[in-house]
């Protein structure tokens, strides 16, 4: 009787000790997706803000340009 309580109790802490590796592999996934989403969103937004600069720059040569003629 004891072996049968002793074994089943192994097999639960076994089982539970694989959910929680699982669990740990899905979350540091989680995480890792998290952070190449952000470096994506912050590289795109670098390249926007530096779009919109060459923009600006352009529109005020194209304006000095049609003021000095």
């Amino acid at each position: 009787m004891w072996a049968l309580f002793l074994l089943s109790a192994m097999g639960f802490a076994i089982a539970t000790i694989i959910l929680i590796y699982i669990g740990h592999k899905i979350y540091l996934a989680m995480v890792k997706d998290e952070k190449e989403q952000e470096l994506k969103l912050k590289k795109l937004n670098e390249e926007l803000l530096n779009e919109e600069l060459l923009n600006e720059e352009l529109l005020k040569k194209e304006n000095i340009k049609g003021e000095n003629e």
